[in-house]
């Protein structure tokens, strides 16, 4: 998604209109209907909010209770009031409070001093397209018809997008240059939240529940980028994938409990644009289960087609429950996920591991990894003694230990068979190849010159 992190988009977005409202606080008529229509003015979207609570003291607290932005329609064209407006009934966004906390004085000095912005059970819905776009990137584009900014009494009067108001002429993108005052933040906290993302280009919906994004350290500056564009954050909670098998049964694909945290940079340094950058340690926690998607399946498939040599690759299962937490750090930039460390799952009898380098691209849907597969001892000594079976049944007395070094040697490693591989293309229809170290029966025949005569007519 290259315009932004959905999360951060989110609690950006929301941010900026609190803030915007809060200008007009000394005023004395922050409502609700005020703040809507302030933020209808500005983005592509209709907006819901029940009440408004200000408590002063050296900081002041603004809490928005009951919060919900859906797409935009004639009641945010016309800046109806809210009391003549039916309920949301399609909100993609819901969130049951935002609480603002900041030092108002310093916006005299065009800076902004938030000590805590806090979204608390938010219910986030969206669609990423074929392009790598999200559906909620459009609530908070220009508004195509524009109120002029509310007076004392809540009132506006709207005006054509085409009018004297330049900054609703385009839908261009928000730059760092459009942030009329600089940042900083204690705390900025999305929590007890969910998000629902629907995949269009292969119909899997991702869910985050019990999620948590903290950010802290936030500092901007819209004129000095270089130095004045991070925050620090840390996060959890449960991943889930679901969506259709090959015959179009419904199956879940992951379901991983998460955490980490990292550095994010939220602008590009020498553009403006929104372009978050960001390095974090990622945790998927013991308990998690990986049960199926497409590069799992084409992998099975592939060990299980293994049978050279009296070897049976078919009880590697890649599918189950992690045994122990999984830890790595993972990187995102223009819309590439790339693991910075080795990634390594154990599950029950195998272990499943991605190699740091490997990524995966959102916005193409293209990827490239690779990884090894490695037995458990307890399962290594019962191939072992597959193929001992069959060279005996083949070859009778003549097996020996150089023999199985032959067909399992440049497998094991540590006393474990390891399989490579590797995964390029599309993520929806990878393309898996196994480096297999395994040589045929033919194979060992010609390493075996000395043998022919005793081993005549035992390969028919």
């Amino acid at each position: 998604m290259k315009k932004m992190i959905i999360a951060l988009a989110v609690i950006a977005a929301l941010a900026i209109g609190v803030i915007f409202a809060a200008r007009h606080f000394a005023l004395g008529y922050l409502t609700p209907d005020f703040v809507v229509k302030t933020i209808e003015a500005r983005w592509n979207c209709r907006a819901e909010i029940d009440s408004i609570d200000i408590k002063v003291g050296t900081n002041t607290t603004i809490e928005l209770k009951q919060v919900a932005l859906a797409p935009r329609d004639e009641f945010a064209d016309n800046a109806t009031p809210l009391a003549d407006r039916p309920k949301l009934d399609n909100a993609a966004i819901r969130i049951a409070l935002v609480s603002l906390e900041a030092q108002p004085t310093e916006l005299l000095k065009k800076h902004l001093r938030v000590e805590h912005l806090i979204i608390d059970q938010a219910q986030i819905a969206t669609e990423l397209g074929e392009d790598g776009g999200a559906s909620v990137d459009t609530l908070f584009s220009p508004a195509p018809l524009v109120a002029s900014e509310p007076v004392a009494d809540g009132s506006a009067t709207v005006v054509a997008a085409d009018s004297e108001f330049p900054a609703a002429e385009e839908d261009k993108a928000f730059v760092a240059g459009d942030m009329v005052i600089s940042t900083a933040a204690g705390l900025v906290e999305l929590k007890n939240s969910s998000m629902a993302i629907t995949l269009r280009k292969s119909n899997t919906v991702a869910r985050l529940d019990d999620l948590h994004i903290a950010f802290k350290d936030i500092d901007l500056d819209p004129s000095q980028l270089v130095s004045h564009n991070s925050a620090s954050f840390d996060f959890g909670g449960t991943l889930t994938m679901d969506g259709d098998d090959e015959g179009g049964k419904p199956v879940r694909f992951v379901e991983l409990k998460v955490s980490g945290s990292g550095k994010v940079a939220p602008f590009d340094s020498e553009t403006g644009l929104i372009e978050p950058a960001w390095s974090s340690s990622l945790v998927l926690h013991q308990g998690s289960r990986v049960e199926t998607f497409p590069l799992v399946e084409k992998l099975q498939k592939k060990l299980e087609d293994i049978d050279t040599g009296g070897v049976d690759l078919s009880d590697i299962n890649l599918r189950g429950e992690l045994i122990a937490d999984a830890s790595t750090r993972l990187a995102h930039r223009h819309g590439r996920f790339t693991l910075e460390q080795p990634l390594a799952l154990s599950l029950p009898d195998t272990s499943f591991a991605f190699q740091a380098g490997s990524w995966a691209d959102t916005a193409t849907n293209q990827h490239e990894i690779k990884g090894v597969v490695t037995a458990s001892e307890a399962l290594t000594k019962k191939i072992v003694a597959q193929v001992d079976k069959y060279l005996e049944k083949k070859l009778g007395g003549l097996v020996s230990g150089d023999l199985r070094k032959q067909v399992l040697g440049m497998a094991l490693k540590d006393g474990r068979i390891s399989i490579e591989f590797v995964s390029s293309g599309d993520l929806g229809k990878p393309k898996v190849d196994v480096v297999t170290p395994f040589g045929t029966l033919g194979d060992l025949k010609q390493t075996f010159d000395g043998l022919k005569d005793a081993l005549k007519g035992l390969f028919k």
